[in-house]
């Protein structure tokens, strides 16, 4: 088995273990929904909350104490959401590119496959619909993947960005959320939702 095989297979078992019932504990932080632009922190990074959004912020406990899943929504439209979600395990990815061609092999692997690892993968994704390479989030190299879903007589747009901090190798997931309908008629919160992303100020630590 190659390496980057290896890397497959060691990297889904983590995808099984820390999506698996019981294998850690949640603690959830609600983020009320602020009056004005706030600036909302935590350990591993800071981030500016819009006037009238809200959110939660999730860490892990036990053996994944380093999880981290904060999800940030419009208190008066669904239609569009941020999440960041901070990898419980460094895996040694040789770029964010690696990273999110796992995340979308992930979607895309035969279900027998997704099976053994544990995966439970979406009935409603359609397909990759738009990639970019060399972005940066905060000064941190980024690769942007745009997965296309089906919801209901909607299309939910999912932009990921694979964010890699080079001072200690955390991945990032950052993903804009927002349905097809959403864009068309409320693009406003979606220029909101980039705003959120490019907010984002990772702490340094060494």
């Amino acid at each position: 088995m190659n390496s980057m095989k290896l890397l497959l297979a060691f990297s889904l078992g983590l995808v099984a273990f820390t999506t698996s019932p019981g294998c850690y504990a949640l603690a959830s932080d609600p983020i009320k929904a602020v009056k004005k632009d706030t600036v909302y922190s935590n350990e591993s990074f800071s981030i500016t909350i819009p006037k009238g959004w809200e959110g939660n912020d999730t860490i892990g406990n036990g053996p994944v104490k380093d999880f981290r899943s904060m999800e940030i929504y419009n208190k008066f439209d669904d239609g569009a959401w941020v999440s960041i979600v901070k990898s419980a395990i460094n895996v040694p990815f040789e770029s964010p590119k690696q990273a999110a061609e796992l995340s979308t092999y992930a979607r895309e692997m035969p279900p027998d496959e997704a099976l053994k690892y544990g995966i439970e993968q979406d009935p409603n994704y359609i397909g990759v619909v738009g990639e970019q390479d060399s972005v940066e989030i905060d000064g941190c190299p980024a690769y942007l993947t745009i997965y296309k879903n089906q919801a209901d007589e909607d299309t939910l747009l999912e932009f990921q960005f694979c964010v890699i901090t080079p001072w200690n190798k955390q991945l990032y997931y950052i993903t804009h959320h927002t349905y097809y309908s959403t864009m068309s008629m409320n693009p406003q919160i979606g220029d909101e939702c980039y705003d959120i992303i490019e907010s984002i100020r990772f702490k340094r630590k060494e």
